[in-house]
């Protein structure tokens, strides 16, 4: 159905059900940690020609947001919220996951 640079999402049948399989790409987890370690090092090698180069946040920091934000569990977890938030607005609608089916890179 769609692919981006953190995960592909595939149709698939659970139970009988249309249900969307989000899957996260193999390895991307250290990529982040990779990139924010290159961030960082020249970060700091060209804030020694100017502070505007400074990262007004810690590497430490920036790596716990980035893996969270890849962290399927946490996804389930803001969809129950939303839904629980919007029950009963039709105008709004969002995915009811399969907390059984979920793992940090799976999504069902």
């Amino acid at each position: 159905m769609a692919s981006g640079s953190v995960s592909q999402v595939y149709k698939a049948k659970y139970h009988g059900r249309k249900v969307a399989v989000k899957v996260r790409h193999p390895g991307v987890d250290k990529h982040i940690k990779r990139d924010v370690n290159l961030l960082f090092f020249f970060s700091k090698v060209f804030s020694l020609i100017s502070h505007s180069f400074e990262i007004p946040i810690s590497e430490d920091s920036m790596k716990r947001t980035l893996t969270e934000q890849i962290d399927f569990n946490i996804e389930k977890q803001n969809l129950e919220i939303f839904n629980k938030m919007f029950e009963g607005r039709k105008e709004v609608k969002f995915p009811f996951p399969f907390a059984s089916k979920t793992s940090d890179s799976i999504l069902v």
